[in-house]
């Protein structure tokens, strides 16, 4: 029995299915910043617990941020972010679809 890889499986689903494309897409954002975060405090040797702790949080915290189950505030990335000792930075870029809103 052949396996498809998360990619194929993903980019089947975003090929066939125009509503889970778009809402692939409206949550791009939430999960790159996710990934941003958890991979800076990987490259640090932090575990949730320190990241909190330099925050001035808890581990449930980080761990609801880490997962998307936290809509954070912008102070909360800017806190988050200098606690890994790192500068947040947002851009507003061109929307590929060329559609105003």
């Amino acid at each position: 029995m052949k396996y498809e890889t998360h990619d194929v499986v993903r980019e089947r689903l975003l090929s066939e299915h125009p509503a889970i494309r778009e809402e692939y897409e409206r949550l791009r954002p939430r999960y790159e910043v996710i990934a941003k975060l958890i991979s800076a405090r990987h490259e640090l040797n932090l575990t949730q617990a320190q990241l909190a702790e330099r925050m001035g949080t808890t581990q449930n915290t980080i761990s609801r941020l880490e997962s998307g189950e936290s809509n954070p505030r912008l102070d909360t990335l800017v806190r988050a972010a200098h606690a890994l000792g790192r500068d947040l930075t947002i851009e507003f870029v061109e929307s590929g679809s060329g559609s105003n809103p």
